[in-house]
């Protein structure tokens, strides 16, 4: 079906009828639409009807047409979302469109979103949500958030990140943020620091990274 098809069938269904279906459903209607239709639909609207979906829903679409939601919402309506849905906007978006959005909204949002709502992102958008804020902005962050962003970034983004920030970041975290990042992102955060800043770190912190470690 054409975009403009499916979008006359939406205006048909209306926001209450389109609330009736399950989240996947809603996304493949506006993927099929294209964000070149959304324009048609009210701010508050596609808000209601993003509050339906899940991350997991978000993460299946197009990346234009996540982007193209958040773009319709904008970024204050967008940030009202819950932070599952938020992470799962978010992670399907490309490099990109994070520096579309801008760092300040970025970080807005992203203190929505607690470890686990990082797990709907991939390398990609992690990191294109590290850079959009640039590192003194990140660094603002909570320890969680900071976990499940460089979890969710692997562990050559790591590397290339540098020892001060990785060590900046590291001393934010508490033992049970460094359980969420999973054995190959501690590992990765552990040789992007250097073995010097490591030893230097609290126990709590270290005991943390080490046994989140286990394996490697």
């Amino acid at each position: 079906l054409h975009g403009d098809t499916v979008f006359d069938a939406f205006e048909n269904i209306g926001t209450e009828g389109m609330m009736s279906m399950d989240g996947g459903s809603m996304a493949g209607m506006f993927d099929a639409m294209g964000p070149e239709n959304f324009g048609g639909i009210g701010d508050v609207d596609m808000f209601e009807m993003a509050g339906a979906m899940s991350g997991d829903n978000f993460v299946a679409m197009d990346p234009d047409s996540a982007f193209g939601m958040f773009e319709t919402m904008g970024a204050d309506m967008a940030g009202a979302l819950g932070g599952d849905q938020i992470g799962g906007m978010l992670g399907a978006m490309e490099f990109s469109h994070f520096g579309d959005i801008g760092g300040a909204q970025i970080f807005d949002m992203a203190e929505s979103m607690t470890g686990e709502h990082f797990a709907h992102m991939g390398s990609e958008s992690a990191l294109g949500m590290f850079e959009a804020m640039g590192n003194d902005m990140a660094m603002g962050m909570e320890g969680e958030q900071l976990a499940g962003m460089f979890g969710a970034m692997g562990q050559e983004h790591m590397a290339s990140m540098g020892s001060d920030t990785m060590t900046m970041a590291a001393e934010k975290m508490e033992f049970q943020d460094f359980q969420m990042m999973g054995g190959d992102s501690a590992f990765g955060m552990m040789e992007a620091m250097g073995i010097d800043n490591v030893m230097a770190m609290e126990g709590d912190q270290m005991a943390g990274m080490f046994s989140a470690m286990e394996g490697h």
